[in-house]
């Protein structure tokens, strides 16, 4: 394939990606500036709230109804479950 000017169009591709347009280059540091700003902002915004939220593997089920329901621990958990089981009186 040949170009209007004669030139092969693949030596055009290769040129604009060793070296884009200024104004290119501008609009892609400009955008990863924007993203580092608001990743530091949002993580800035973390440290001075001091919570960090724990990872749930039910990201759509509040796990404070998990604890109220079976409690904090494994061994209060198993209890509460035992309990509803004889309520129901499943052996």
């Amino acid at each position: 394939m040949s170009s209007a000017q004669g030139k092969d169009i693949s030596d055009y591709h290769i040129s604009v990606v060793r070296a884009p347009p200024e104004w290119e280059v501008g609009v892609f540091v400009a955008g990863f500036l924007l993203l580092l700003a608001v990743a530091g902002v949002n993580l800035w915004k973390l440290w001075k709230s001091g919570s960090f939220p724990a990872p749930s593997p039910f990201p759509n089920f509040d796990y404070r109804y998990l604890q109220e329901k079976y409690g904090n621990s494994f061994s209060e958990a198993r209890q509460k479950v035992r309990v509803y089981l004889k309520s129901i009186d499943i052996t």
